[in-house]
């Protein structure tokens, strides 16, 4: 009985204690009146019992072993409870590492977009530079052209004024020299007819007879020596009747004919 009793588990050990010191006083109560009650008479005593209350005796045994149970329970519930917590730790933890592991993933797509983005606006803008760059060398080219165009236009303008004054200037020295050639026309015929205006021939001087005379000049007109030149028919009066009016008519025509003045020149001169 008392072995079974180690291997109940009590409820409350303070109730337990009253209920035995209860049943320790009634059991000294009975014990006392039996000592105090006998008489020489001997009586019939009517005795009522009270209410018996039954106690449990438990032994140190199985307080020891309650509470190491209960130690062992509290133990357990804490090493539950760490368990719990370390598995709400990790389950934390593994929300926590998947929610860096997100973001990480975020940022990292950011990242590339943003040098997705960056090298799509570097390649535009690499070509919109090229486009620039071949923009303007067709621009330079077109003004090379452009110039280059106007450059013939101006070469063929000023060949064909220069063409054109090459004419002009031939006819001009055309023209310069008929008018050259009329003035010295003049001049050789003014001095002609100054050499015969003083020349007298001699009664001896054949007609229809011509010679060519020499007249050398200097500037002003002032004749510096006269001589016939080449075979000249005449007699030596008649040569010398030339040479003398040459001389009276020094000096020659001059003011008017300088461009045509030549210092030495020949005249022809027939007798009539």
């Amino acid at each position: 009985m008392a072995r079974s009793s180690r291997h109940s588990v009590p409820g409350n050990w303070a109730d337990r204690g009253i209920a035995l010191l209860g049943s320790v006083l009634i059991h000294g109560v009975i014990v006392a009146g039996l000592v105090f009650g006998i008489s020489s008479t001997p009586e019939i005593m009517e005795i009522t019992m009270p209410p018996i209350i039954q106690a449990t005796v438990v032994d140190r045994t199985a307080i020891v072993e309650y509470q190491q149970a209960e130690t062992n329970r509290q133990n357990e519930v804490k090493r539950q409870a760490a368990r719990e917590r370390r598995a709400e730790q990790q389950r934390q933890e593994q929300v926590a590492e998947q929610q860096r592991k997100q973001r990480e993933a975020i940022e990292q797509r950011k990242l590339n977009e943003q040098t997705q983005a960056q090298d799509q606006a570097r390649a535009e803008a690499d070509k919109q530079k090229e486009l620039d760059q071949l923009r303007e060398q067709q621009r330079a080219n077109d003004r090379r052209i452009e110039q280059l165009r106007e450059e013939r236009v101006q070469q063929e303008q000023e060949y064909e004024a220069q063409r054109l004054a090459e004419l002009m200037a031939d006819e001009q020295t055309s023209l310069d020299a008929e008018a050259d050639m009329t003035l010295k026309t003049q001049w050789l015929g003014l001095m002609t007819n100054s050499i015969n205006q003083v020349w007298r021939k001699p009664f001896t001087a054949r007609k229809g007879v011509q010679c060519k005379i020499r007249i050398d000049l200097i500037p002003g007109g002032e004749v510096v020596s006269a001589q016939l030149v080449g075979s000249c028919p005449w007699d030596a009066a008649t040569q010398q009747s030339l040479i003398d009016a040459v001389n009276r008519a020094s000096p020659m025509p001059y003011k008017g004919y300088e461009s045509v003045f030549e210092r030495s020149g020949s005249l022809t001169f027939k007798i009539d």
